[in-house]
């Protein structure tokens, strides 16, 4: 929009890549995609954004082709908690190994793929089913959602950890009177090819009525304990 011959900019949405006292450095999104980069100068009665904040900008072009900021909105804060889905493949002295499903909100570079450390020692559990958490839970196998802030030793330290459905398939084994199960996928991973995650489990509170030996199922619970073989309450 062109006003008094200057052009003015309304609703500008990025990210903030570099930062100083009174002016910041974003990049322009438009429906997720980087379109270009702008340069932002902050009154001093605006507070200017951090490093890895989400803003949407309005302003005015000046001369020098800096934008001259009039209203600056945090929409996401590089101090938010980072929030991860996964599956638990290990837990020692209060450290959890997960598999990570997805970054669901995250800037720490330390969590991008693959498998990321949680510090779980003091973190609020919880299921997402309003029911009781196992002691000792998550359990190896165990879908989790987590969010929580990267220490500087790229530990991830959990403050809400809540456990999910879990979605396991397999072979069955024995039907009577719950019925054990060869585990060959929990949720989008071969159960065989990551370490830590276990390839059996007995599921409680289903019927097994129907299943014949070796029948292929889909079933969707949570692991009660680390046992051999861990428990596996169906839904």
């Amino acid at each position: 929009e062109i006003k008094d011959g200057a052009v003015e900019l309304d609703d500008f949405e990025g990210t903030v890549f570099a930062a100083a006292a009174s002016s910041f450095f974003m990049r322009v999104e438009d429906d997720g995609q980087v379109i270009g980069v702008l340069e932002v100068e902050v009154p001093a009665a605006i507070t200017t954004p951090a490093v890895g904040d989400e803003v949407e900008v309005d302003g005015t072009f000046q001369s020098n082709g800096i934008l001259l900021a009039s209203r600056i909105e945090i929409e996401s804060s590089n101090n938010d908690p980072d929030q991860i889905e996964g599956v638990v493949v290990a837990v020692a002295g209060g450290i959890a190994t997960v598999q990570l499903i997805e970054v669901e909100k995250g800037t720490s570079p330390t969590i991008s793929s693959g498998q990321v450390s949680v510090d779980i020692s003091t973190a609020t559990l919880s299921r997402d089913n309003g029911g009781a958490v196992p002691v000792g839970a998550p359990f190896p196998g165990q879908r989790i959602e987590a969010s929580g802030n990267v220490n500087g030793g790229g530990i991830m330290v959990a403050n809400e950890v809540e456990l999910r459905d879990t979605h396991i398939e397999g072979t069955v084994t024995t039907t009577a009177p719950d019925f054990d199960l060869a585990i060959t996928r929990i949720e989008r991973f071969d159960a065989t090819l990551i370490a830590g995650l276990p390839t059996t489990a007995r599921v409680t509170n289903a019927l097994a009525n129907g299943f014949n030996a070796t029948a292929a199922i889909e079933i969707e619970g949570f692991f009660l304990d680390a046992g051999t073989p861990p428990q596996f309450e169906a839904d």
